[in-house]
């Protein structure tokens, strides 16, 4: 099939999402410290919050960490839900309850001495539904065919890889979960993003990419990226997903900008993102995950 180049965008992981805009010197002088939200969540999961602030480029990294109490609020659909003081543990805010496909979320934050934040997100209802050939060994790469169908209504997918298997520390082996940059041999997907930082790649697309109802690429992955002299790849896991618009516009507008400064979001100056009157993302994604056995 073929497939639009320009509705496929590769963005680079980097754990807790950073990036910097270029600011004017007098911008230090106006600056006030915001509430900065990650809160990527998976569907039918219990929703997760990460909660720093924003800093200026003349503090530290540390500066951005903040603790304590924070007053919470959670709608479903327009009806609260959960509303309480959360003690927050290492930035971090679990809520009891699971976000449930096709509803509508909102939370409010109120943390002293920093302004109350809203956000609001709804989950995609539909998972994408696709499947993936046997995995091959093609000179320095292994490649893999993928089947996309095209799902009713306006979609936004989000992919990416991950080798699993086991690393070596000192006499011992672990097992862990690395992300893969990957490429096509077909030319249909842009080669992926590189960044010394941190090695990890993902492709953002939309339903343009899908000219009919089954679309059929390949997408290979370099070897040295799999085998290292500490890491032995047992799998790949394969993962799509539909995100919601929100977090599908809060992607793009990272690319217009991807300087690393500080710690997650705590750019000075910020024009995107889905938190009224504070920075970041409150978002959600609908995964599906094939995983691909090496041996």
């Amino acid at each position: 099939m073929s497939i639009r180049l320009h509705h496929i965008i590769f963005l680079l992981c980097i754990g807790q999402l950073s990036c910097e805009k270029d600011i004017d010197i007098t911008d230090q002088l106006s600056f006030t410290p915001k509430l900065v939200l990650n809160g990527q969540n998976e569907s039918d999961s219990l929703i997760r919050l990460h909660l720093n602030q924003s800093i200026s480029t003349s503090e530290d990294i540390e500066d951005g960490n903040i603790s304590g109490t924070v007053r919470v609020l959670l709608k479903q659909n327009n009806q609260i839900v959960f509303v309480d003081d959360v003690i927050m543990s290492n930035g971090v805010i679990d809520l009891p309850y699971k976000s449930r496909n096709g509803y509508v979320y909102e939370v409010q934050l109120n943390k002293s001495g920093l302004p109350s934040i809203v956000a609001k997100d709804s989950v995609p209802f539909l998972k994408p539904n696709f499947s993936v050939g046997a995995l091959r060994e093609v000179l320095d790469y292994y490649q893999l065919q993928l089947s996309i169908k095209d799902l009713p209504g306006e979609n936004y997918y989000f992919l990416k890889l991950s080798a699993v298997g086991k690393e070596k520390v000192g006499a011992d082996s672990i097992n862990v979960v690395k992300p893969l940059t990957f490429e096509s041999s077909d030319k249909i997907l842009l080669s992926s993003l590189r960044n010394w930082i941190q090695p990890g790649t993902f492709a953002l697309f939309d339903d343009e990419f899908l000219f009919d109802s089954m679309s059929t690429f390949r997408i290979q992955v370099p070897s040295d990226s799999l085998f290292t002299s500490s890491f032995m790849p047992e799998a790949i896991d394969i993962q799509i997903s539909t995100i919601s618009t929100p977090m599908y516009t809060f992607y793009i507008n990272l690319l217009e900008n991807n300087r690393i400064y500080g710690g997650p979001l705590s750019n000075i100056k910020a024009d995107y993102g889905n938190v009224d009157q504070g920075l970041g993302i409150f978002g959600f994604k609908n995964t599906k995950s094939i995983r691909i056995s090496m041996k």
